[in-house]
């Protein structure tokens, strides 16, 4: 929260479902929407298990998307054709 009443964050959303095949879905932590325009979809991880691993891979092939797991810091990581924000997302 203390992001957002900064005003770094406008807002979030979160369990945020994306549909894959099969019928099933992926649920992300957290879309966040920040103050200079950047959108990012994070997800916080204790364990990264298998299931984890094959479903995000899944999301960011079939969307246009790339899900960060933000960690202890601010700042921004840089991506081929993408620039997203990676940072401690227990601060929203």
């Amino acid at each position: 929260m203390a992001l957002q009443h900064s005003g770094d964050v406008k807002y979030f959303l979160m369990q945020v479902p994306f549909r894959l095949p099969g019928n099933t879905k992926y649920l992300l932590d957290f879309l966040v929407f920040w103050a200079d325009g950047i959108v990012t979809h994070e997800d916080v991880k204790g364990m990264k298990t298998a299931m984890f691993v094959m479903k995000k891979k899944q999301v960011e092939a079939l969307y246009p998307v790339r899900i960060v797991e933000p960690y202890n810091r601010i700042g921004y990581e840089e991506v081929p054709g993408v620039k997203v924000r990676v940072g401690n997302t227990g601060d929203l």
